[in-house]
C-alpha cells in the first residue's frame, strides 16, 4: 500500500513533467525523493526529472546539475536519455557551444532508430556551427541521402567544401539543392562565387544576375561585385560599370583593386575624368595594384594634355618596381615629358641619363641621347654636353660636338673669359664639319685674340675667316670689315685700317 502511494506520487510528477509545469514537476519530485531507497532505479529517474525541470527553467545551474546525474549515475537507464535531451534543449535554443559537449558524450548506439537521422544532423549542424567543419562533414555525409535531412545536409556539406576551394565537390551538392526554396539563393551565390573564382566568368554572370531581382539590400553588394568582376574580366568595361559602382565594399569600405577596377573601366570607355577620380583614391597604395593605378592615371591625364599631373604619375609609376614592364614605360615616359615641359625635381638631363643608366638597351636609346644634348643645350650647360659626348667617344668628327664646343666659347665669351673661349673654339674646328660653325668659331676666335690683345693672331683669323665657304652667310661677315680695320688700327696699319 505504502509502495502504491509512493508511485502514484510518481507518475503524478511525471505527468506534471510531460505538461510543461516543470516548477511543478520539480518541487513533486524533490518531496518525493527523500522517501525512496537511494539506490533505487526510481531515486534516479526523480533525480533525472529535477536535473531536467531546472533546464528548462532555465537555473544558474542547470547544466552542472544534468552533469551531476550523469557522472553519479552511471547506470541508471535514463543516464543517456539525459544526456541526449541536454544536447537536443541546447541545440533548440541555438546554445551550439552547449549543446556541443553533450552531443559528444552521447551513446549512438543507443539512440532510437527513428532518431538516428535528427541525431546525426543535429550533432553535424552543432559542429558546423561551432567552426569544427571537417568534423560536421562526417555526420551530414551520413545523412544525405535521406528524405527529410539530404537537402539540408547537401547545402551544408556543398557549402564546407566551397570554403575550402574544393569546387568540384561543392558545385556536386549545392546544384543538388537549387530546387530547394530555402537554400536556392545561397547556394546559387555560393555557385556564381566559384564560377567567377574558377575563371568561368560568363557562367558567373549568368549564375548571379538572376539573384540580384531575389536578393535583400545586404546582399546585393556581392552579387554585383561578382557580375562587375566578370565583365571586368571579359574586357566588357561599359557592362561592368554599372555593377561595380553598386559595390559597397567589406564592411562599406573599398580597398584600392575596388577603385582601379572602375577607374581602368572608365579609362577603357575614354571617361578619363571619372577615371582619374578613382585613380587618385588610391592615395596610399604600395602595391602593383598602385602601380597601374599611378600608369593609367597618367595616361588619363596626358589625354586631357595635363602634362604636369601626368609628369606626377608617371615618376609615382617608375618608383614601383612590382610590374618591371610597367616601370620601364612609366620611365621612359617620365623621361620624355621631363625633356618636354621640364621637370620640378631635377634637371632635364639628369633625368634623361638616369633613364639611360637604368634601360642601357631601351629601343629609345639614340632618341634619349639626342634629348639629352638638347637638353644640356637648353639649359647651356655645354660644357656638360661637351663632357657626355666625350664619354660615349663621339668627340672625334661630330657636328653635335662642334655645335657644343663653339656655343660653349660663345657663353665665355659673353662673360669675358676669352682664354677659356679661346680653348672651346678650339675644340669646335678640330671637328669642324658644319661649314658655318666653321666659319663662326674662326671668327669669334679672332675676337677672342683682339680682347686679349693678341691683334695679329685676331688679323689672321679674321682674314682666314673672310676665306671661308661657310662665312658668307653668317651675321658676323657683316661685321668682319669693320673687326679687322679696328684690328689693323691696333696694329698702327693706318692704310688697312681704313673702313
Amino acid at each position: 500500500m505504502y509502495f502504491n502511494h509512493k508511485m502514484k506520487a510518481y507518475e503524478q510528477a511525471e505527468q506534471l513533467y510531460h505538461d510543461d509545469l516543470f516548477a511543478a514537476s520539480k518541487k513533486a519530485f524533490t518531496d518525493l525523493q527523500p522517501q525512496l531507497e537511494e539506490h533505487s532505479e526510481m531515486y534516479a529517474n526523480c533525480q533525472y526529472y529535477i536535473a531536467c525541470a531546472a533546464l528548462r527553467l532555465n537555473e544558474y545551474n542547470a547544466d552542472e546539475q544534468m552533469r551531476d546525474f550523469v557522472d553519479n549515475y552511471p547506470n541508471a537507464l535514463k543516464r543517456n536519455d539525459a544526456i541526449l535531451e541536454t544536447a537536443q534543449f541546447y541545440y533548440d535554443k541555438g546554445a551550439y557551444g552547449k549543446a556541443a559537449p553533450w552531443f559528444k558524450d552521447t551513446d549512438q548506439k543507443i539512440v532510437p532508430w527513428n532518431k538516428k537521422n535528427e541525431f546525426l544532423f543535429n550533432y553535424g549542424y552543432t559542429l558546423f556551427k561551432t567552426n569544427q567543419l571537417e568534423k560536421s562533414k562526417e555526420y551530414f555525409k551520413q545523412v544525405l541521402h535521406t528524405p527529410e535531412f539530404g537537402s539540408k545536409a547537401k547545402y551544408y556539406y556543398g557549402f564546407i567544401a566551397y570554403k575550402d576551394d574544393d569546387y568540384q565537390e561543392a558545385e556536386e551538392y549545392l546544384e543538388d539543392v537549387l530546387e530547394d526554396k530555402e537554400y536556392n539563393k545561397e547556394a546559387s551565390y555560393y555557385l556564381a562565387d566559384m564560377s567567377f573564382k574558377s575563371g568561368q566568368f560568363q557562367k558567373a554572370i549568368d549564375q548571379a544576375t538572376p539573384l540580384l531581382n531575389q536578393a535583400k539590400a545586404n546582399e546585393l553588394s556581392e552579387i554585383n561585385k561578382i557580375i562587375g568582376e566578370s565583365y571586368f574580366n571579359l574586357k566588357q568595361y561599359d557592362k561592368a560599370i554599372p555593377h561595380l559602382s553598386a559595390y559597397k565594399g567589406k564592411k562599406g569600405r573599398w580597398n584600392n583593386t575596388d577603385y582601379y577596377q572602375l577607374g581602368y573601366c572608365y579609362y577603357k570607355q575614354g571617361n578619363y575624368n571619372k577615371a582619374i577620380e578613382q585613380f587618385n583614391k588610391i592615395i596610399d597604395g604600395k602595391d602593383s595594384v598602385a602601380q597601374n593605378a599611378y600608369y593609367h592615371l597618367a595616361e588619363c591625364y596626358l589625354k586631357l594634355d595635363k602634362k604636369t599631373e601626368a609628369l606626377n604619375a608617371f615618376r609615382n609609376a617608375s618608383q614601383m618596381s612590382f610590374n618591371a614592364q610597367i616601370q620601364e614605360d612609366a620611365a621612359l615616359n617620365y623621361a620624355k615629358l621631363s625633356y618636354d615641359i621640364g621637370n620640378p625635381y631635377q634637371p632635364v638631363a639628369e633625368v634623361l641619363r638616369d633613364y639611360l643608366k637604368r634601360y642601357p638597351n631601351t629601343t629609345e636609346k639614340e632618341s634619349i641621347k639626342r634629348q639629352i644634348i638638347s637638353a644640356y643645350d637648353q639649359a647651356q650647360d655645354y660644357k656638360e654636353a661637351m663632357k657626355y659626348l666625350e664619354k660615349q667617344g663621339q668627340n672625334v668628327s661630330n657636328e653635335t660636338y662642334q655645335k657644343m664646343a663653339f656655343l660653349s666659347g660663345l657663353k665665355h665669351f659673353g662673360n669675358a673669359d676669352y682664354t677659356d673661349a679661346i680653348h672651346d673654339f678650339d675644340q669646335s674646328l678640330s671637328n669642324g664639319i658644319n661649314d658655318a660653325y666653321k666659319a663662326r668659331a674662326t671668327f669669334w676666335k679672332a675676337e677672342s685674340n683682339y680682347q686679349l690683345k693678341n691683334y695679329k693672331a685676331a688679323k689672321t683669323l679674321f682674314n682666314q675667316f673672310k676665306s671661308l665657304s661657310g662665312a658668307l652667310n653668317t651675321d658676323e661677315y657683316n661685321t668682319v670689315e669693320y673687326q679687322l680695320g679696328y684690328t689693323n688700327f691696333k696694329l698702327k696699319d693706318y692704310n688697312n685700317a681704313a673702313i
